[in-house]
């Protein structure tokens, strides 16, 4: 192991030593190079001030951690709607479009799903509600009224809390400093079907210290399909997914229930798979407070990323869907050497009582359509007082947080929508229960409402001095629900003689289950015809739950090397590896009532020995290459090997849906004025679909693969005035059949989750 360590270390740094044979600043440039000034636009850009890393304001290149910023005007110009479009370019990244039905779209950051373990931030407040276990992601997100996306690689949790163990995300909205101003952009397809618009206006009003900034913001998306690419056969044929054995008790029970399978084993009904994703907020700044609110939608169809076997594709009508709505205040004072931030939020999302799954099997009472709802509310208040003695060589943040939150967790499937008059917010008076269930109660299967409280507190050091820059923290949190931690952070970077610079940052975060998981619960009433003509009807268990479901782990170090080469080129390379413990999967379990038993799932922490992913990821950015065209380029390569310990004897080879080589490259020029293009490419190795432990009795293998695969979007912008553009936008050019980000991970998937086709959209852009 430590010999593969040494030699992964070798290849990240393999492409910085090989572009450091350039000349370096100060030598001679050959006549096509240029020189600083003429790439004043990079430096701007890379010097960016960051306030994600540490809290506070500082130069990207002062923070000894790996940094990634998106500008709002790259994400306008190349027609960026969502934050996955977004994030599909961004070094390291790995998405899936569409993901599943319950978390939209999708994303893998380090190896680890980011809509569970990153902390998705606007205006540095967390978005996520907190009955959730992973941030469901459409269009519903200010993407297009960003001023720019901080992405910040690594734990976190030492500053964020739970929920920051892949990194931070945060969105940034900008401070208004015109007078007035607006931005609105359309874009549909050539076919229809998809239609997405967007508005941002604002302005100022006062004048000296009596200032009023403010800006409104919007957006409405609907897509009618999801427009998948041409399918391998074998991806909704139900025979696809089932052993010799599961074709015997597929035929059993088709005989014994009343099933609703739309086609046969070898065929099924694949309808409309639609979307909605809606936006509407707005931000007002007075003096040193800010207030915003946004009223966030989102709808994808249920059965998205599920195997046909058990959830049906023919019923547009089956979707999941939420409302989020959040509101905050913000107060910042600022001196030279003292600041503070108080910020104070209340986050209020309800499921749709109309949300629902359609199954291929019965539900009871001769129904397939199950309905669902969950809820929660969450109050969060934090403060930060930032001190900066001296010259600004030190600074020290101290600060607290609490939040206090009531959730419904997610129903069983119900016959029929879910009354919401029956739950207020932050209440836990017991809700009537389904009658159909009542005399079959099994631990707390039914209806959970509860309230928890999470309290922390956190410190942190920055000091720089000559070539050293270090940065640690502390952060202890007290759950209600579970027991009081403690986690720390440490990095530390230094300036080499050649100007570039060696950073190393080791932490640990952890991640609290949410309460969907802890009380996931699904069951049916099956009829089953018994000899004499005579029936029965009893309930099939699927999930149970686990209050009993502990916090996952999480330790990490990373190794990084960045330098810029003769002014034209930034370099940054990392090497990372990371340990999950406790990681939480869906575990079997034995559930027994009357004298029946059954073997149904239930969210469980493992008790094998880990869980490791080691990385390796080396990124190459250059602006302006050919001056007269105003090329530019990025490249980014990045390796991976993951393995789970299930024993000492037993160890499973690869790391779920990530690949074990990701490659994504990217070009943009301005070959003629006013005309911009940009050509974005990834290339991914193969990746592991699922791991299982091999007597699970659900799983006939205890893993597969789904192979890799290249893509390839293309985006021609022409400027028609100085307000006013047109775009063509072509996705997937290459029409590639390939299989995006697992649902579950589990044998309730699809082989692989196929991805849209290919999709050619038209926009125009306008601005004063």
């Amino acid at each position: 192991m430590r010999q593969k360590y040494v030699l992964w270390m070798a290849l990240a740094l393999l492409p910085g030593w090989l572009m450091a044979q350039t000349p370096a600043p100060g030598q001679q440039l050959p006549a096509n190079q240029f020189t600083a000034e003429d790439l004043r636009a990079l430096e701007a850009k890379e010097r960016q001030t960051v306030v994600s890393a540490s809290r506070s304001a500082k130069n990207a290149d002062q923070v000894p951690i790996t940094v990634h910023v998106v500008f709002g005007d790259e994400i306008r110009k190349n027609g960026y709607i969502s934050l996955t479009d977004v994030l599909k370019h961004v070094p390291g990244f790995r998405v899936s479009q569409p993901g599943s039905g319950r978390k939209g779209e999708t994303f893998l950051m380090r190896g680890m799903l980011g809509n569970r373990y990153a902390k998705i931030l606007v205006n540095g407040i967390p978005i996520q509600p907190s009955v959730l276990d992973g941030m469901p992601l459409g269009e519903q997100l200010p993407i297009q009224h960003a001023e720019r996306i901080e992405i910040i690689y690594g734990t976190a949790s030492a500053m964020y809390g739970a929920d920051a163990m892949a990194g931070v995300i945060n969105i940034i909205l900008p401070q208004t400093e015109k007078s007035a101003f607006a931005r609105a952009n359309v874009t549909s397809q050539t076919l229809g079907g998809y239609i997405h618009a967007n508005f941002t206006a604002g302005g100022k009003l006062g004048k000296n210290q009596n200032i009023l900034r403010y800006s409104i913001y919007g957006s409405q998306s609907r897509r009618d399909n999801q427009q998948l690419a041409p399918d391998r056969r074998q991806v909704f044929v139900p025979r696809s997914y089932l052993s010799t054995r599961d074709l015997i008790l597929w035929n059993r029970i088709r005989n014994e229930t009343l099933l609703y399978f739309d086609g046969t084993l070898d065929e099924v009904t694949v309808g409309n798979l639609p979307h909605e994703s809606q936006l509407v907020g707005w931000q007002m700044e007075w003096r040193k407070w800010r207030f915003s609110y946004n009223f966030m939608r989102r709808q994808d169809h249920s059965s998205l990323g599920q195997s046909p076997v058990s959830y049906a594709y023919g019923r547009p009508n089956n979707y999941l869907g939420e409302r989020t709505q959040r509101a905050t205040l913000s107060r910042e004072h600022a001196t030279e050497t003292f600041s503070s931030l108080t910020n104070l939020s209340y986050t209020r999302y309800r499921m749709d009582n109309g949300s629902s799954f359609g199954t291929t099997y019965n539900l009871g009472s001769g129904g397939n359509t199950g309905y669902v709802f969950s809820a929660s509310d969450d109050l969060f208040a934090e403060h930060l007082f930032t001190f900066r003695p001296g010259k600004g060589a030190w600074e020290f943040v101290v600060g607290g947080s609490g939040q206090y939150s009531g959730n419904l967790p997610e129903t069983n499937f119900l016959r029929r929508p879910f009354d919401e008059g029956h739950y207020r917010a932050f209440s836990t008076q017991a809700i009537p229960e389904n009658p159909d269930f009542a005399r079959y109660q099994i631990g707390d299967f039914g209806f959970n409402p509860l309230t928890f409280y999470n309290l922390a507190g956190f410190a942190q050091v920055y000091f720089t001095k000559n070539k050293f820059t270090f940065l640690g923290g502390v952060r202890a949190d007290y759950n209600s629900r579970y027991r009081a931690i403690v986690y720390p952070r440490l990095a530390l970077s230094y300036q080499l003689p050649d100007k570039s610079a060696l950073r190393v940052a080791l932490g640990s975060a952890y991640r609290a289950p949410a309460t969907n998981q802890a009380f996931a619960s699904q069951a049916t009433l099956a009829t089953f015809q018994l000899s004499g003509n005579r029936t029965e009807t009893r309930p099939m268990f699927g999930f149970v739950p686990n209050p009993d479901l502990q916090p996952e782990g999480l330790g990490s170090v990373e190794i990084g090397w960045r330098k810029r080469v003769a002014n034209r080129f930034l370099i940054d390379a990392n090497a990372y590896a990371h340990t999950t413990m406790g990681m939480i999967v869906a575990g079997i379990t034995s559930v027994g009532f009357g004298n029946r038993a059954q073997d149904v799932r239930q969210y469980q922490n493992t008790t094998n020995q880990g869980t490791t992913l080691l990385g390796l990821q080396t990124t190459i950015r250059a602006d302006n290459l050919v001056k007269r065209i105003k090329l530019g380029a990025e490249a980014s390569l990045s390796f991976t090997h993951g393995e789970t310990r299930l024993s000492d004897e037993t160890t499973l080879v690869g790391y779920r849906s990530m690949p074990a080589f990701l490659g994504q490259w990217r070009l943009h020029a301005e070959p003629v004025r006013r005309l911009y293009l940009a050509v974005e490419g990834q290339t991914l190795g193969r990746a592991l679909r699922a791991y299982q432990q091999p007597d699970d009795p659900f799983w006939f293998e205890a893993y597969r693969h789904t192979p890799g695969y290249t893509n390839l979007d293309v985006l021609a912008r022409y400027n028609l005035s100085k307000q006013l553009s047109g775009y063509v936008r072509v996705n997937n050019l290459l029409n590639a059949s390939y299989g995006g980000i697992d649902a579950s991970g589990t044998n309730a998937d699809l082989i692989y989750n196929l991805q849209r086709g290919r999709i050619i959209y038209f926009g125009m852009s306008f601005w004063f």
